[in-house]
């Protein structure tokens, strides 16, 4: 959250990509949120914010075990590793992203080196698919 507007509005940032959204809920700038797209619609999306977990409370296991259950996935050790990394470096997080980025990982057999490489994708915004994980 960079900026509340008194129009319930907020200026919010996603990775690199800044957007006006409409609040729904009082939220606080400088104030980290997890968010759901609900639908897109025309010039946007419409977001829900969920209830974002403490990293000073529970740690940042407990925040990754509670990512991996919002998105319905099984919190196996390759699972929790992957959360860990992307929730330390601040990256966008989708069900399938994270599917997709787990199974590169194990088919791959080399977290410490494919970790790095999902990092890349997002920062230098390279499409998420296997060809780009492999290249």
């Amino acid at each position: 959250m960079n900026k509340v507007y008194p129009d319930q509005t907020a200026e919010v940032q996603i990775v690199h990509q800044k957007m006006i959204a409409n609040l729904e809920i009082p939220l606080r700038t400088g104030e980290r949120y997890w968010f759901q797209v609900k639908h897109p619609i025309e010039g946007g999306v419409v977001l829900k914010a969920l209830k974002s977990p403490d990293l000073n409370l529970s740690g940042l296991k407990g925040t990754a075990a509670q990512l991996i259950a919002h998105l319905g996935m099984t919190p196996e050790p390759a699972a929790m590793k992957l959360a860990e990394y992307l929730l330390t470096n601040r990256l966008p997080i989708t069900k399938e992203t994270f599917q997709s980025a787990l199974q590169w990982l194990k088919a791959a057999d080399a977290a410490e080196t494919g970790l790095p490489i999902i990092k890349s994708m997002f920062n230098q915004q390279l499409p998420f698919v296997k060809d780009v994980f492999d290249a």
